[in-house]
């Protein structure tokens, strides 16, 4: 066999490495001897993130070594030996972050990672397995440089300092402050509807669009512009409700001293974020004008049924202290000293105000319906 029928025979059992590793992923394990015996979670992260390293430097010696003005078919071997072990070693890494050990949330970002990373190697190994099947491979191109280029970034990105999670509530706490800037932004839109009564300057340009019966924009009743604020305070509350956990109670939580089961609260808490900002939109939607009570109506049970949910998971999650703790806290004035990790008490008073503000809606709503 000739050193280059041993370079695709390399190349081409790394690619089979690449397409098993995928499958691997997603596949179910029953082990449960496996699951018993799950290693610290810190140790996983550092070897994922060593094993990425080595990635690293195998996907820049193999594209070196087969370059195509310079093919060196011997010394592309043990580059792709070592791709073949590091990419099965990355996908292990990703099975031992299951949901009996360390929360789906985690899970899923560290297997979108590893997804990314080995799709990159598999496309570069493509590219290159083409330029080795040519008849000519020293004029096969550069396509294998943006492909590295490509495996390059998305390693860097994982082994940044704001790359993966730490853990399962970092993992949650990330998709959290990710969505807050979309959740701010809605209560922004309803605010300026508000105070511009639905139109904005560009709203007030004759664009001819109304006199094809096109237009899309109408100006606000007083009626429709109370009921916007009323949406408007509902909303304004709840951004503050998930900016407080988001950037207060999330980060107070340690892992180390929470019982397994909490991940399950935890995944559910960032499933409910996206779904929250979802809601949210839906329900400021309904208020452009004309607006329909109907869809109002509609839209606010579901922002309401979404923060229900949202309640009764942070109820589990937030543990207050003992009262002989709660004695040691107060001051002079007898008065809780203020921190920034919410109690239930807190969490209660936060919702119930939210609901009255829903509440004096639904009067304005029926008010409405019975004209």
């Amino acid at each position: 066999m000739s050193e280059k029928q041993k370079a695709l025979l390399s190349l081409t059992l790394a690619l089979e490495s690449c397409k098993a590793a995928l499958i691997f992923l997603t596949t179910n394990i029953t082990d449960t001897n496996a699951i018993q015996s799950l290693p610290n979670l810190a140790v996983i992260r550092k070897d994922f993130l060593s094993i990425l390293s080595m990635l690293h430097g195998s996907s820049t010696k193999i594209s070196l070594v087969l370059k195509p003005s310079s093919l060196a078919y011997k010394a592309s071997l043990a580059p792709l030996k070592d791709i073949s072990d590091h990419i099965s070693a990355l996908a292990h890494c990703v099975r031992l972050v299951r949901e009996h050990g360390y929360g789906v949330t985690l899970q899923k970002e560290i297997q979108t990672v590893a997804k990314d990373v080995i799709d990159s190697i598999k496309a570069l190994l493509e590219a290159l397995l083409v330029i080795l099947n040519q008849e000519h491979p020293e004029n096969g191109g550069d396509e294998y440089l943006s492909r590295t280029g490509i495996v390059h970034e998305v390693i860097e990105a994982a082994q940044a300092v704001d790359g993966i999670s730490k853990d399962n509530v970092d993992a949650v706490r990330r998709i959290w402050l990710r969505d807050y800037g979309s959740l701010a932004d809605g209560l922004d839109e309803v605010r300026e509807m508000c105070e511009s009564g639905g139109l904005n300057e560009e709203d007030l340009i004759d664009d001819g669009w109304d006199e094809l019966g096109l237009g899309s924009t109408v100006a606000l009743s007083p009626d429709e512009v109370s009921r916007a604020k009323q949406v408007q305070a509902i909303i304004h509350l709840s951004t503050l409700l998930y900016k407080h956990i988001s950037q207060d109670f999330l980060p107070s939580l340690e892992t180390s001293h929470l019982p397994t089961s909490i991940n399950r609260q935890l995944d559910e808490l960032a499933l409910l974020s996206p779904t929250l900002v979802s809601a949210s939109d839906d329900l400021i939607s309904t208020l452009y004008g004309p607006q329909n009570t109907n869809s109002i109506r509609t839209e606010l049970a579901a922002y309401q049924d979404t923060l229900r949910r949202l309640h009764s998971t942070l109820d589990v999650l937030l543990v207050d202290p003992p009262l002989e703790k709660q004695f040691e806290q107060l001051n002079v004035s007898n008065k809780p000293r203020s921190g920034k990790t919410p109690s239930k008490i807190w969490l209660k008073t936060c919702f119930g105000q939210i609901e009255k503000c829903r509440q004096t809606l639904l009067v304005t709503l029926d008010a409405r319906e019975q004209l």
